[in-house]
């Protein structure tokens, strides 16, 4: 009897354990953990058949059936929204990605999957599903804030700055106002915004934001263009004594400085040489900021024509007067830095006449316009001519010797300029490795001065 009763309670204890495993049907489990009775998985969550429990849906997605059967039924946040709740039954659990942000893709669970604009970037619009709606800081402004939610977040170039740069991300995209130049201006858009400084004044550093930088030209020195960057030492047979001077004076009648940079009339002395109105005069001068585009042929060529009638117009000489440092009539010598160097022959005004008319400011104003009209954009180049000086020299023409080389299928040619003793003669000498030689003698009789 005490068996059976035995054999009994372990029966039912056998039949209880294996109640606690018997599992749901599809779409349903236990409600909880303690009932044992099957029922609908509620919204926002799921059960395959032979699961005990239904499963949450994961964050970034939401369910609104019962009894769902799979995880499929689980349907994911649209574009631009995210969602960090589990098993949410609906999709206003979803929301939208931020200002600044935007969501391209479906199914975001935290916030910070929203992808963020760029730096340079803003944006207002909440639920955005592109970067389209990242719209790039304005000219003269830039940001580096990952995400930004407004344009006030675009920070202005500072005083001495421009940019035309849209959507910058550094203050390093804001460029700095060339020396002899300045700009008190925030959030500048364009280089037309630095101011040069006046004549007699320089300024030799960039990105400066007020006018006081600009410097008075001290004694012994001279600007007569705005923007400078230094001011240009007294030419020989001029001196100043003067702060802010735009020209220096020049020397009595038969009298000359022999150094640049005189600061007092009595550096002034008389010299052989620079009475004699039949010595050649070396006019020379230096265009700043000239660009490769003056070397093209054709413009070079009426840069230098033009110079050499206006030099010939201000020394009331014949064009065919001036020459190049070849002996070239009616030109004048450029180089690629821009140096310009002529010479006037023959019989001519007093040095210290000549002296005043090329250090005269319009001397200086007549050559900008001859830059003006082989090149229009000179002026929003900051093209400037400076270092103007007129000194008696005599003139000893530049033998050109050029030195060409045949291959298979290139010709290379080297020239040279060398400066010779003067002679009654130029000789003009070109060597070939293919023997051919050639050489013309010219009558210099612009040199016999």
């Amino acid at each position: 009897m005490r068996c059976s009763m035995l054999s009994s309670i372990r029966l039912a204890a056998c039949v209880s354990c294996v109640s606690l495993v018997v599992a749901c049907p599809e779409g349903q489990g236990y409600p909880t953990n303690v009932s044992k009775t099957c029922a609908d998985c509620v919204e926002g969550t799921w059960s395959a058949a032979g699961m005990a429990e239904c499963t949450l849906c994961l964050p970034g997605t939401w369910s609104g059936a019962r009894g769902a059967p799979d995880q499929s039924t689980c349907s994911k946040c649209p574009q631009g929204k995210w969602s960090s709740q589990e098993g949410s039954p609906t999709t206003s659990s979803c929301q939208m990605c931020a200002a600044g942000r935007w969501g391209g893709q479906e199914g975001l669970a935290r916030d910070t999957e929203c992808t963020a604009c760029l730096p340079g970037t803003w944006s207002v619009e909440r639920g955005a599903t592109s970067s389209e709606v990242c719209t790039g800081c304005p000219v003269g402004k830039w940001s580096e804030s990952l995400g930004a939610s407004s344009s006030s977040l675009c920070i202005e170039c500072p005083k001495g700055t421009w940019s035309k740069q849209v959507g910058s991300s550094s203050q390093a995209s804001c460029s700095a106002c060339p020396a002899g130049t300045w700009s008190d201006v925030r959030g500048a858009t364009s280089l037309s915004v630095c101011k040069a400084c006046g004549v007699g004044r320089y300024q030799p550093a960039s990105g400066q934001s007020n006018q006081s930088v600009c410097l008075r030209c001290p004694p012994g020195t001279h600007n007569m263009g705005e923007g400078a960057v230094s001011c240009n030492a007294c030419p020989m047979g001029s001196w100043n004594d003067a702060f802010g001077a735009t020209a220096c004076v020049v020397c009595p009648q038969n009298q000359w400085t022999y150094t640049t940079g005189a600061m007092r009339e009595g550096d002034c002395s008389p010299g052989a040489l620079h009475t004699s109105t039949d010595t050649s005069v070396h006019v020379t001068f230096q265009i700043r900021n000239m660009d490769d585009a003056y070397m093209i042929s054709s413009r070079l060529t009426s840069l230098k024509s033009d110079f050499a009638r206006q030099i010939a117009a201000t020394c009331k000489v014949d064009v065919q007067a001036v020459v190049d440092i070849a002996g070239e009539n009616a030109t004048v010598s450029i180089t690629q830095s821009g140096a310009v160097s002529a010479y006037v022959l023959g019989e001519r005004a007093s040095i210290n006449e000549l002296a005043r008319a090329i250090y005269d400011v319009s001397f200086h104003n007549h050559l900008l316009e001859v830059v003006s009209a082989v090149d229009p954009s000179a002026s929003a180049k900051r093209v400037s001519l400076e270092a103007i000086s007129v000194q008696p020299e005599q003139f000893v023409p530049l033998v050109r010797t050029a030195t060409s080389t045949d291959t298979s299928s290139t010709t290379m040619t080297s020239t040279t300029m060398t400066s010779t003793a003067m002679t009654s003669t130029q000789t003009l000498t070109t060597t070939s490795t293919n023997s051919s030689e050639w050489s013309a003698s010219q009558a210099s009789s612009l040199s016999s001065t």
